[in-house]
């Protein structure tokens, strides 16, 4: 009896429906709120002006490509103490960066990591958080690693801005050539502030 009861069970087991939990795949035009969850970026993101993008902590952004953030929008990725975001890529070329435009409404980044971006020569984009005019980033408790950039900085790029940094870890991004900065760049940013961080082991291929 025991074992007809087993192969019955094992028969019923058998014919269930296998569920498979892939990636979500991302690009284009994004707002309103995200995550928690694992999200493939197959293209280019961009947040429009006038709108906002929220991304919540456990999400985490795995990038198939050279792929950018092209942020007009208020932008907030609220991560926790042990439930981080994270803007990663797998791939060797790595990924093109969080770009916030001209003008943007305040960036907030908490318990975030921004790791492997590779960002080519540009006159404009020069790290993996890269603000321009802007009107602010907020960066607390979070890693911004091993980026890699052909010129100026490679880990956070700050013109025209504030930034306010604290209990961050910007450590082991390169640069390539014309090194200005290394892990950080501040320029026209007179009112930023940098707090309980540490900025450590980033360098430039040109010995400087």
């Amino acid at each position: 009896m025991k074992t007809r009861n087993l192969t019955v069970f094992l028969l019923l087991v058998m014919s269930l429906p296998v569920v498979c939990f892939a990636q979500q795949e991302i690009s284009g035009l994004q707002s309103g709120i995200l995550g928690p969850g694992d999200y493939t970026v197959v293209g280019d993101i961009e947040v429009e002006s006038g709108t906002s993008l929220t991304i919540v902590s456990g999400t985490t952004f795995n990038h198939d490509g050279n792929y950018k953030w092209n942020i007009y929008g208020a932008f907030t990725a609220a991560g926790a103490e042990n439930d981080s975001i994270y803007f990663i890529c797998d791939s060797n070329n790595g990924w093109g960066g969080l770009r916030f435009r001209y003008a943007a409404p305040v960036a907030v980044l908490n318990y975030c990591v921004v790791d492997n971006c590779h960002l080519e020569y540009s006159t404009v984009y020069f790290a993996a958080i890269n603000v321009t005019a802007g009107m602010g980033l907020t960066l607390t408790h979070s890693r911004i690693s091993n980026n890699q950039s052909d010129n100026y900085s490679s880990g956070v790029y700050v013109v025209n801005s504030v930034a306010f940094i604290d209990n961050c870890r910007i450590i082991n991004n390169s640069v390539g050539w014309y090194t200005k900065g290394l892990g950080i760049f501040l320029k026209d940013s007179a009112d930023s502030q940098i707090l309980n961080s540490v900025i450590a082991y980033n360098n430039s291929s040109d010995g400087l």
